[in-house]
């Protein structure tokens, strides 16, 4: 079967869970004897990565973003085009050989934003023809679809209807775009038993519809040594010896509870928060910088580690913290929890049910909860050591083969 993945998140220059997500989706595909193409449309300059490798070396003109005036007008134009010609042309790719196998790559300028834009303005998806595709695989909503192909769309949470104020986007507009994309679709993929649920009674769709296949993460992570080694820890930081955020500092990650809980507690490890500024976070974001500069090294703030340092700071620390309000699925348990690192999540979303006796569970909420794991995990190694090595059996549920096998039952019944 030849397969269309979308390059949407693939080509951003800064990485994602569905960037993740699709990468991982391609490379289980193309192992299960499937060839997968890829459509691309936003404008970027550079490398599309794959881990640490950089696999489809794309060079395209940014255009020029103009007066706010012109680009609405250009905006407009666009959906226009998509929706009377959206035509596409074949790119080259160099592919490097340890990155994803894809065998042609499509593109056409703005596309994605374009159809965005068709959607709004004339309530119809951008059909788009690509000869001898059999299927394509939208990695999120998004108002596209092949001609003469079965088209499947991930939906990985309902954040944006459950719970709007966590997200940035317009909920009537999500809401829009799922019920097309529910009336439409051949498939609904999602990544846990919790957003399969949702999907189900939010949308009200058949539950035949909706398949969680889960996900994994790159191959590397199941290549790490279980061993600490903190050779690479930054100066002041010790082996099992700091709890760990890291993410964008965003409202449904619950930072501040995290920062009121390790500066109100009388908890001795120091906190290392990998963080980036996120939307809606200014406030925060300066009491984050506040307790870093003023705690006397009980906050370290880090910012743009690499890849392979970040796998460092995961597999040392005592634990990750990552008490989300509402996650889909929740990438960094399953992180942390592959590289032998327990974790303290929350009750809420999909967390339960991807970190199961692996970590331990607060109420996202309460800071009292927060505060009482922190210093269980501090003050008792026994159970931080027993909850790392549930971490490891729980973690290779997810693992890339147990991912194949879910994606290749999948793409049998297409």
């Amino acid at each position: 079967m030849r397969i269309l993945v979308d390059g949407l998140n693939i080509a951003l220059p800064t990485g994602t869970g569905i960037a993740t997500y699709a990468r991982n989706f391609i490379m289980q595909a193309a192992r299960c004897g499937h060839d997968v193409d890829i459509i691309l449309g936003n404008n970027w300059e550079g490398p599309i990565p794959y881990g640490d490798h950089p696999t489809l070396a794309q060079t395209l003109q940014r255009p020029e973003q103009g007066k706010r005036s012109f680009r609405a007008v250009r905006r407009y134009c666009g959906a226009v085009r998509n929706i009377l010609n959206p035509r596409l042309h074949q790119t080259v790719l160099t592919i490097d050989k340890e990155g994803l196998p894809v065998q042609n790559a499509w593109y056409r300028r703005e596309l994605f934003a374009n159809a965005v834009a068709a959607f709004r303005r004339f309530g119809r998806f951008t059909e788009v023809d690509i000869p001898g595709i059999d299927l394509a695989h939208w990695t999120c909503p998004v108002p596209l679809r092949v001609r003469a192909a079965r088209n499947i769309y991930t939906i990985h949470d309902l954040v944006p209807l459950i719970r709007p104020e966590l997200v940035l986007g317009n909920p009537n507009r999500m809401r829009r775009l799922c019920n097309e994309i529910t009336n439409n679709a051949d498939r609904i993929l999602t990544v846990s038993e919790r957003s399969r649920s949702d999907i189900i009674e939010q949308m009200n769709v058949d539950p035949d519809l909706v398949v969680n296949t889960y996900q994994s993460l790159e191959e590397v992570f199941w290549h790490q040594p279980k061993a600490a080694s903190f050779l690479d820890l930054p100066a002041g930081l010790t082996n099992r010896g700091y709890f760990l955020f890291f993410g964008a500092v965003e409202p449904k990650k619950n930072v501040g509870r995290i920062i009121e809980a390790h500066r109100d507690a009388r908890i001795n490890l120091p906190l290392v928060l990998v963080a980036s500024p996120g939307w809606a976070s200014d406030d925060l974001w300066e009491k984050i910088k506040r307790y870093s500069e003023g705690a006397g090294g009980r906050c370290i703030l880090l910012q743009h580690l690499p890849r392979k340092e970040l796998m460092a700071l995961i597999r040392n620390a005592r634990s990750v913290i990552f008490p989300s309000l509402y996650e889909g699925f929740g990438l960094p348990v399953l992180e942390s929890m592959a590289l032998g690192t327990p974790v303290i999540g929350s009750t809420a979303g999909s967390l339960p049910e991807v970190i199961g006796n692996a970590g331990l569970l607060v109420d996202p909420v309460s800071v009292a909860e927060l505060v009482d794991a922190m210093l269980k995990l501090e003050r008792d190694t026994h159970l931080a050591t027993k909850l790392a090595e549930n971490g490891l059996v729980q973690a290779a549920r997810f693992a890339p083969d147990k991912y194949r096998k879910r994606i290749e039952a999948l793409l049998a019944t297409l």
